[in-house]
């Protein structure tokens, strides 16, 4: 179990680097129940030729006291979007290299969940010596060479992502259940944010004095909105106004776990006879 956290928000958002750096922190805080093996961030300014990646295996609270420059130049003016990790180590050993977000090749990307056939992807890549040794990096260097939709067709495993890719303008938000990504906007901010804990999310806005409902028709000034599973969603800066719309695209994986017919024998046992299984 890792947390994924971030935002992107409007061209025009009257929200100023401080406000956003406080929110940032707190955001990645809040994860910490989420993995505390490492902590990191991506974030992209306007008119940047690519994206900034900080990283370190470190907590995120020691993270955030320690690149508190990092943090603040992230969100610095002509600031698009940041997108944060915490992470819980299931594969590949705990080092700043095997930190989310990755960076490979035109994409920048992190994952919570895991990758069954991790060494199927691996297998298709053309420069694998050059990917880090957790699953989560084969997906994104597989993502960079055939493309995310094609990627995720062939995933066995758990998936909820957040990523960009070049131009790096845009956000894509992709979860394999309903409850993957707890997704909110805040209109008069011109603001998306999402966290794996929904918590996280009405905590750290909190911290900034605005609360953040479940109910749209309400008066509060932020609401969670659902974005549908097995879709790719990508937020626009140019979509962020008194109306929200986003891009949808169906992508799914091949499910949590490989066909129980695909699995190898197993010494001693005769391995797993599926011949009468009911259909």
């Amino acid at each position: 179990m890792c947390g994924l956290y971030g935002w992107i928000k409007g061209q025009d958002s009257p929200l100023d680097a401080r406000a956003l750096a406080y929110l940032t922190s707190a955001l990645a805080i809040a994860n910490v129940s989420r993995g505390d093996d490492s902590t990191g961030l991506a974030s992209y300014r306007q008119g940047e030729d690519g994206p900034t990646v900080s990283k370190a295996a470190r907590s995120a609270p020691q993270y955030v006291c320690e690149h508190q420059a990092e943090i603040h130049q992230a969100c610095r003016g002509g600031a698009g979007w940041l997108m944060g990790h915490t992470r819980s180590m299931t594969k590949g050993a705990v080092t700043q290299e095997n930190a989310h977000p990755f960076a490979i090749g035109n994409i920048v990307g992190a994952h919570n969940g895991t990758v069954n056939n991790e060494d199927a992807l691996r297998g298709q890549l053309t420069h694998a010596a050059n990917v880090p040794t957790c699953d989560s990096a084969a997906l994104f260097a597989l993502a960079a060479q055939e493309g995310m939709k094609a990627t995720l067709a062939q995933l066995v495993g758990q998936a909820n992502l957040t990523w960009a890719v070049a131009p790096y303008a845009d956000i894509c938000l992709y979860q394999d259940t309903l409850h993957g990504l707890a997704v909110a906007y805040v209109p008069r901010w011109k603001l998306v944010l999402w966290s794996s804990e929904d918590t996280a999310v009405q905590r750290a806005c909190a911290l900034l004095g605005l609360p953040v409902v479940y109910d749209k028709t309400g008066k509060a000034p932020g609401y969670f909105m659902a974005i549908p599973a097995d879709k790719i969603v990508t937020f626009k800066p140019s979509h962020l106004g008194e109306d929200l719309t986003w891009i949808e695209e169906a992508a799914p994986t091949q499910g949590r776990y490989a066909p129980l017919g695909s699995y190898p024998a197993i010494s001693g046992y005769g391995g797993l006879d599926t011949s009468d299984t009911p259909k």
